[in-house]
This record gives C-alpha cells, structure tokens and sequence, in this order.
C-alpha cells in the first residue's frame, strides 16, 4: 500500500546625509524593474499598462481607470500623494480597474507615481501627473490644420503620437495674449522625444521647442501672440516614430515655467525663501515654504501666476546639515566661501567658464564626501568637483558618471585648509544651472545599489535581492539590513565581504504578512569594522531608470524605496509517498529498507528533496539515498540494535523541496513502524468464498537479512467451515505460495472469521516461530456462480 504526504507551505544612494527613514517617509512614500520570486506558480502581480487620464485635479474628483493584467482582487492603491481611493472596482477578466479618484484642494501640481496592490502582488512603478488644468482626450483624426481639434483654454490634452504623424490642435488667439505650452510625456516615462511648434493660421512658425533643459525630452514654449486669430499647436515625434507608448499630456494656458528653485534646498524644519528660475517665471515672487521636520526629500512645490491659468512646479530638497549660500565672487582660492563641514552648499554658474570655491579645514584621516545635486532636483547642470590643497593643487576630482550625480569621497592625508572647487563640466551657466552640494565628514566609505525596486513574493515565501558595493577608501566587511519591517522578513547572505563588490541577500518573509500586504523597505549597510561609523542607504537608482529611462527629476523620496507585494502561496510543485506500508523494522537483522517516491508536479521542477523522519525507536538512524539512476525514487536505510524490542512506533516522513527559490515541505505523518522478529507473514485471499467452493489463498513472506530459508506453515485459525490443509512450505527461493483451501457445504452464508498462520525458518542459526497477519475470510453466495469455486 502506498501511503502519500500532504504539502505543507514553505517553513522554512549615496548617502548624502545621515540616514532618516521616518514614519512621515513611510506614509507618504508608503510608496521599477519587477522581481518575481517563483512568478509562475501563483496569481499573476499586477501589471498597468495605460492608465486614463494621465492626471488628476486638486480639489476635484477625478473618474481613473486603469488597464492591464492582474487587476482583479484589488487591495489598495498605494501613491506619492494624497488622495481618496473610491468606488473602486475590477473586471471580471482582471484586464481594467475603475475608481474615483478625489484630492484635497492644497495638492502640489507636478509627477507623482502610484502602485496598484492586490492578492497577486504589487505593480511596478507607474507615473502619473497632478494638474489644475482641466483634462480633455485627444480626437483621434487631427492629424492636419484642417483637422485641428479646436480647444479652449486653459486645458490639457490627453494624447498619443502615431507614426508619421503630427496632432494638431486648433485655438483662438488674442493681440497681447501670453501663450504657455508644456509636453509632459517623458517625465511621466512616455517614450516621445516631442518636437512643439506654434503656427498662426497661414502655417508659419511663431514659437518652436525640441528638447528643454532641465526636463529631458519634453517640450515647452511661451509667446506672446501679437494678432487675433486662429493659431495652431503642432506636436510630433522628433523621430517620427510613434504607439502606444507615446502618449504625451499637453498643458496650454498661462502658467509659470519653472525649472528650479534658488536655493535648492533648506534646513528641515525651517522656513525657507526660494526663487523660481525657468523660461518664463517673471513677475513670480519668492515662495516661502516651511519645510518639514522629518521628510520627505524633494518636495514638490507648485507656482500660479496672479490671475493666471495653471500652475509651474517644481523640486525642492530638505535635510538636517546647516545651509550654506554661495558668495560671489569666489573664483578665486582668495575669494573661497568659507564653510564648515558637515554643510549643505547651494550655488549656481552665474557666467560661462565660472568656477565657485569654498575653503574649509580638517583633521588628518577625517573621510569626506561631497555629494551634488542637480539634475534629481530640475537643474541640467553636470558638475565637476575638485579638493585642492591651501597651494591649489588638485587632490581628487570626480564629475557626473552616467545618470548618476556627482560625487567625491576624500580622506584628507593631513590636518589643514582645503579648498573645493565647483565647476559645470561643459561651461555652461544661467540661472536654471543651480547646483546643491551635500557635504558630511564621516563617509563611510562605500556606496550600496539594490537590483531591484519592485518584488512580488508568495505568502510566506522567500526572494532574493543583489546588493553590490561600490568602494572608495573602505574595503572591511559591510552588514546589511532591512528597515521598515521589524522582524517580518529575515534575511541570509546580508554581509558583502572584505574586500568584495556585491552579495545575493535571500530573504524569507513571515507568513504573518498576509496577501495582499504591502510593505516598503529600505536596505542600509554599516561597516562591520571597529572605528567606522555611518549607515549607507542602498539606492535603486538603475532600477528605476530601467523603468523611467528618461526621467530627468523622479518623484521625491523615491529612491532607495523597495516595494514588496506578498502574493498567495506558493503552488504545490511536488507530492512523496511511500511504496509499501506497514513499514518493519526486524530484530536481529538491526536493518530494513523502504523507498520513498516522489511526483513531481511541476515538469521544471528537477531539483533532489531531502528526507528525514522523525519519531524512531531509540538507537535507530535512518539514511537516505537516491536510487541510482531515478530522480523520483529514495532510499531510506534504517538500522538499529538487534536486541530492539517488539512493538509499534509511529513515525514521520518529512520532505523538503525547493523550486524558484521557494521552500515546500511534504509531510507522510502517522506512519506505522513496526518492530518484529526477521520473518513477516501475510495471507491474500481472492475475495469471498461459497460454500461448497474452493479458493486459492495467497501466502506471502518476507525474510530479513542475506540467508535465505524454507517457511514451515501451519494453519493456526480459520473460520467455522472452512477447511485449511495441515501444513505447507514456502521454498527458500520464493516469497509467495498458493495453498487451496475450501468450504464445506453446510457452511453459514454472510459470515466470517480470520485466517491465521503460524510460521518457523532460521535465522542466523536461530529458530524463529511467528504469528501470521490475520486476515478475514468471507462466506458467501453459491458454488454455482462463486467464481473462486472450481
């Protein structure tokens, strides 16, 4: 008899500044390459694909769906702002999702990102924009001025570039009327590289705009129309490509546009006075800005003109350093700013070629960083930073690596004065070219990057994160952990070695994170050698330029944040059971053998479990083997004392297994073990026998050890009326005899009574006697159709 187990479920950035994850972080930012631990063998995460419409309104109600795969059971929709998730519901096919969406009155304009959460796991990242502008959707067929879609200002057009073809918008223009028009396409993680262009109504060009610093691929313009009259809004594809992933919002009213503030950040919790540089940002006046006390970091900041249409927005960070303003001038090592260490510096190129100094003192060995800010926060400026002595010569100079920031880590060799000097790497300067330099003195000596931003994992489940270190003046040891979920999620592997670039950190999260749960976690590492002091939070920079390519600025606080969805469980991918029970363990012999099958249920599924049991009389072991050859077959080799006694144990199988990372148990329990002399009797009878009838009666043996010898049966007990032969013998070369047995003709119909036999052979040189299983043996219908009778 085969006995089979139940599954059980799975048991077993540069830091600029010191690290802050506060509650205040984790409620907004409660909130994007995609790790799925296992994404085969349970619901699928949700995936967003389109969302409508691009933007929702401060103050307003907004009607939002979403369309994708895996919206079904929706849980909740996790978000970079405020807002009031309602009426919301799924399709049956899990293909689109509806709510209303309602926002209070003060929400910042500008690009905030969203999350959908549901049983299957959490979505990637998906961008989305917050508007004082009123949406409309684009008609599908204004490809030409004659087709121009008429608008009405101010508004904001919902739309998408087709191949070969340009969308035009049609508007009515007024002598001395200030135009401002806005593409928000790439920010919003569209693959459109828009080309703008004013028309009036004979086609010629009044205002063109290609790529804009400060925002990327995006367009914008500003003009002043000098006659009434029709004038048209031209947008394309500078490639002329187009598709689904080239949607674009078109904001047309007048409104500010803004690339960056001056200074670029300030002191948490202070009031802060920030001017508003861009395009066109005259008549604006300064923002006052009282800036939180604990995060998040940037923040959005939104700008109106005085009775205009719309609203600028844009970015401005906070952190715990004192505040420092550049001086001009300071060209010159004479001129240098003075600060002291640790410091937030705020500057800008004022002129073409200029270079900003700032002198400061140290102790020998103090380890430095001066981390820049410019392009996360709306500046294009690309900075190089140089540390030079009190003579000037340069020490140590790094400039912007790619799509990250620059940044500069120093040990200084000797107690003294140092100047650091602050250049745009190309020459350029304008007001927009502002830049903020985040300087601390104890850098702990490495930056961290996390693979990835977004991991869907099953209930209970395990995932695995890539963490690699890049190292500047520290080569120790670095520990990791998580932060922001106490005890739930446990990890392995969370030391990057001496000497080491990266490690895989695998991660079992608790079962008592139901799904549907979102939990959001900040992996931080410290060096694990005395005297080094710091945390390093690991950034997920690359991950989300995977998903956001061209995003010049991401949505504050966003950076370093992991997302993790707890889907349901796992899906059995495997089953064992046991060939033949009961399961015998013999006196004398000290040894028997039983074999474990497993099915896999899974055809990827090729990994060996491991076995154990559990539950063994005192002083047997069990060692478990594959069979040779088979991938489903085991071996499981019990020995133990001769001298064991007789008797019953109950005993447990348990399997593990491990597939796409998740650990799966299979438990056989309450097997019987049975200890017993080296010899096992049982009877088979063909089923019911008639009286009057005869019946073959199978006898089966099974010997223990290497020697083999004949079986003496004798009958022992058999029911009333039926008649069993005196004695029979089992050759020492089988296992199985048949013996007849019969019943007579006055024997009682639907009655039974057992079968038993007594047994004797040698076993090393010992005489063995024993009681066969009973079996029952039934009495019933008749010799002439009984198909036992013969």
């Amino acid at each position: 008899m085969k006995v089979a187990g139940k599954i059980q479920p799975g048991s077993p950035h540069m830091v600029h500044r010191p690290l802050r994850l506060s509650e205040t972080i984790v409620a907004r930012l409660a909130g994007a390459v995609v790790l799925l631990a296992g994404q085969s063998l349970w619901a699928s995460p949700p995936a967003v694909s389109r969302i409508s419409p691009l933007a929702v309104r401060p103050g307003a109600v907004t009607q939002f769906q979403l369309q994708g795969t895996g919206l079904g059971e929706f849980r909740r929709l996790w978000t970079t702002f405020p807002v009031a998730c309602s009426k919301a519901a799924s399709s049956e096919d899990g293909k689109s999702f509806d709510c209303q969406f309602t926002l209070p009155r003060d929400a910042q304009v500008g690009i905030e990102a969203f999350r959908v959460v549901t049983t299957g796991g959490v979505s990637g990242l998906k961008m989305i924009m917050v508007d004082d502008l009123p949406t409309v959707a684009q008609v599908a067929s204004n490809h030409s001025p004659v087709e121009a879609q008429q608008i009405t200002l101010p508004v904001a057009i919902d739309g998408t570039c087709r191949p070969l073809k340009s969308d035009y918008y049609a508007l009515e223009g007024r002598a001395g009327q200030w135009l401002t028009v806005e593409v928000v396409s790439q920010r919003l993680g569209f693959a459109l590289d828009s080309v703008l262009r004013l028309l009036d109504a004979e086609g010629n060009e009044l205002a063109r705009s290609d790529d804009e610093p400060g925002i990327g691929g995006d367009s914008r313009l500003s003009h002043e129309i000098t006659a009434d009259g029709v004038c048209y809004l031209e947008l394309r594809d500078v490639s002329h490509q187009g598709g689904d992933n080239f949607q674009y919002r078109l904001r047309v009213g007048r409104f500010p546009l803004a690339t960056v503030v001056y200074p670029m950040g300030g002191q948490l919790g202070s009031i802060a006075t920030l001017h508003l540089h861009g395009p066109h940002v005259e008549g604006l006046s300064p923002l006052r800005v009282q800036l939180a006390a604990d995060g998040p970091a940037p923040k959005l900041l939104s700008a109106p003109f005085p009775g205009g249409q719309g609203s600028g927005f844009v970015l401005v960070d906070s952190g715990s350093e004192p505040e420092e303003l550049e001086v001009e001038p300071n060209n010159q090592q004479p001129e240098a700013n003075p600060i002291e260490v640790p410091c937030a510096i705020n500057g800008s190129f004022s002129v073409p070629g200029d270079c900003d100094q700032y002198s400061f003192t140290g102790a020998k060995g103090e380890r430095l960083a001066f981390c820049g800010l410019t392009r996360q926060l709306g500046s294009p400026a690309d900075l190089l930073l140089r540390v030079k002595n009190r003579e000037g010569k340069v020490l140590q100079e790094m400039d912007d690596a790619g799509s990250s920031e620059a940044a500069l880590h120093f040990v200084l060799p000797e107690e003294g004065t140092y100047l650091l000097s602050v250049n745009e790497l190309l020459g350029r300067a304008g007001q927009i070219y502002t830049y903020r330099i985040v300087a601390g003195n104890e850098d702990p000596g490495f930056e961290l990057a996390a693979e990835t931003d977004t991991i869907t994992v099953p209930h209970g489940g395990v995932f695995q994160q890539k963490v690699t270190a890049k190292r500047h003046n520290y080569g120790g040891p670095i520990e990791l952990s998580l932060e922001g979920v106490g005890n739930h999620i446990q990890l392995q592997g969370q030391t990057i070695l001496k000497d080491k670039t990266e490690t895989t950190v695998t991660a079992t999260v608790s079962d008592q994170i139901k799904p549907g749960e979102l939990k959001l976690v900040r992996i931080v590492g410290k060096p694990a050698d005395a005297g080094r002091t710091g945390l390093v939070e690991a950034n997920t920079t690359l991950a989300l330029r995977k998903v956001l390519p061209d995003v010049a600025a991401l949505p504050g606080g966003l950076d370093g944040v992991i997302a993790i969805g707890v889907a349901g469980p796992f899906s059995d991918f495997y089953k064992i059971q046991v060939e033949e029970t009961p399961i015998y363990f013999p006196q004398l012999a000290g040894v028997s053998v039983l074999k474990v099958l497993l099915e896999r249920l899974q055809k990827k599924f090729k990994d060996p479990i491991s076995l154990s049991v559990e539950g063994l009389p005192e002083g047997v072991k069990a060692e478990v083997k594959p069979v040779e050859g088979s991938q489903v077959e085991y071996l499981v080799t019990l020995t133990g004392p001769p001298e064991i006694a007789l008797g019953n144990h109950s005993i447990r199988i348990t399997a593990q297994g491990t597939y796409q990372l998740q650990p799966q148990q299979a438990v056989i329990e309450d097997l019987t073990l049975q200890v017993v002399k080296p010899l096992v009797v049982t009877i088979e009878p063909a089923g019911p026998i008639a009286p009057g009838g005869r019946q073959k009666v199978g006898i089966r043996v099974r010997r223990f050890g290497e020697e083999k010898h004949p079986v003496v049966l004798t009958w022992s007990e058999a029911p009333s009326g039926i008649l069993v032969p005196i004695g029979s013998v089992v050759p020492a070369d089988a296992a199985h005899v048949e013996v007849e047995i019969a019943a007579s003709e006055t024997a009682s119909v639907d009655t039974s009574g057992t079968l038993r036999l007594s047994a004797s052979t040698k076993f090393k040189d010992q005489e063995i006697v024993v009681e066969s299983v009973s079996a029952t043996m039934y009495i019933g219908g008749n010799a002439a159709t009984d198909p036992t009778t013969e």
